[in-house]
């Protein structure tokens, strides 16, 4: 069975209450503060983690990681605690990369659910934090199993709780997530496409799935084959063409829903499905 499908919830309520698998806490070297959730969590482990940095077991470094166990009657089975290295280094890039360790640590400890709290990231705003989460939860879960003989593992890890303390956050911290939800998927495409060998990946196959990303989200989309390239007058394309059996092919994607007074942006990429540039230089 594949990896499920990820469900987000932004949920107004108390950290200190319900029932979840993990919670997942940045450490900042040589960091502990004695409030809000990180004073919580010190209250709810039968190890502080305050007493751990202190005593030089846990050091912040980047990426960094400690699992707590806490007893069956407290609001975590885990407290996963992951190295956010310096504070002043912090950033969303940071966030993303460590939110995408713990998804995957998760998942292979068979846990079905992470709860992030926004507030343990005060140098990040609400919506920043959805944002990255979001996204890093989702890259970090990421496998390509298209070509793979064997049965796909049955996975458990499939659900991302944000707990905030108000609507106001909440509706930040969705945004952020829209975009994460966006972006997420949208990087894990071309991952699938750039993993797939130059026999099933080729320019025509490319075109296909243009056409496919453009009806999916209302864009304008023509693929030009090397008849349309010829008339065109598109030697460069066509003389590196020439190098495979597999004709190429230009593709434009047209995005008009900005509105008139909405600038024009123009953004211009290659699409190689095999190079043999270096072929010939390597002895």
């Amino acid at each position: 069975m594949p990896q499920p499908p990820l469900s987000i919830e932004v949920v107004a309520g108390k950290y200190t209450e319900g029932r979840h698998p993990a919670l997942l806490l940045p450490v900042f070297q040589g960091e502990w503060t004695s409030e809000g959730v990180f004073a919580a969590v010190d209250r709810m482990a039968p190890v502080r983690p305050k007493d751990l940095i202190a005593s030089g077991e846990i050091r912040g470094e980047f990426r960094e990681f400690t699992i707590l166990h806490l007893p069956p009657d407290r609001p975590y089975e885990r407290i996963v605690l992951i190295g956010a290295g310096k504070r002043g280094e912090f950033s969303i890039d940071c966030l993303r990369s460590i939110t995408a360790q713990a998804a995957r640590t998760l998942r292979r400890m068979r846990y079905c659910e992470m709860v992030v709290v926004p507030e343990a990231f005060p140098d990040l705003g609400a919506e920043e934090v959805g944002e990255a989460v979001t996204l890093g939860t989702i890259l970090g879960l990421y496998r390509f199993s298209k070509m793979s003989s064997e049965e796909p593992k049955k996975e458990m890890f499939g659900r991302l709780l944000f707990l905030v303390p108000d609507a106001t956050t909440a509706r930040a911290v969705r945004r952020g997530v829209v975009r994460g939800e966006i972006l997420g998927p949208a990087t894990n495409l071309a991952r699938d496409m750039a993993n797939e060998p130059a026999n099933v990946r080729t320019p025509s196959s490319l075109g296909v799935t243009a056409r496919q990303i453009a009806a999916e989200c209302g864009l304008e989309c023509r693929v030009f084959d090397e008849k349309a390239l010829t008339k065109m007058g598109m030697g460069g394309i066509l003389a590196v063409g020439k190098g495979s059996a597999e004709p190429p092919r230009l593709i434009s994607l047209k995005y008009a829903g900005g509105g008139r007074s909405a600038p024009t942006v123009a953004l211009v990429g290659k699409g190689v499905t095999f190079d043999s540039g270096g072929i010939s230089i390597k002895p």
